[in-house]
């Protein structure tokens, strides 16, 4: 049986600082910003843009591969987000032919 080392380390203690800092508190400044500008409808679509950000980044930082199936996967989320934020369609525009 392997016992693991639970010792708190430099390393461990700027990891957690890190994600208290950066990841809990600068991502809530950014998003009530952006609900600020935008409003809170709008904004809350955004939200299904995180796992496209996900696979982005783990291309990235951690060299994963990326498949058909994850492109075709952030084109519906993109068009998904960019249906959902067309105020009117050329087609029902008032006038319009």
């Amino acid at each position: 049986v392997a016992v693991m080392d639970t010792r708190l380390t430099q390393g461990a203690l700027g990891g957690m600082i890190y994600l208290g800092v950066f990841a809990s508190v600068g991502s809530y400044v950014v998003w009530n910003f952006g609900v600020r500008r935008i409003g809170a409808g709008p904004a809350s679509l955004f939200q299904y843009l995180i796992p496209v950000f996900a696979a982005v980044l783990s291309v990235l930082l951690i060299g994963e591969s990326i498949y058909t199936y994850h492109l075709i996967g952030a084109v519906l989320i993109v068009a998904g987000i960019w249906v959902a934020n067309a105020r009117r369609f050329p087609w029902q525009r008032p006038g319009a032919t």
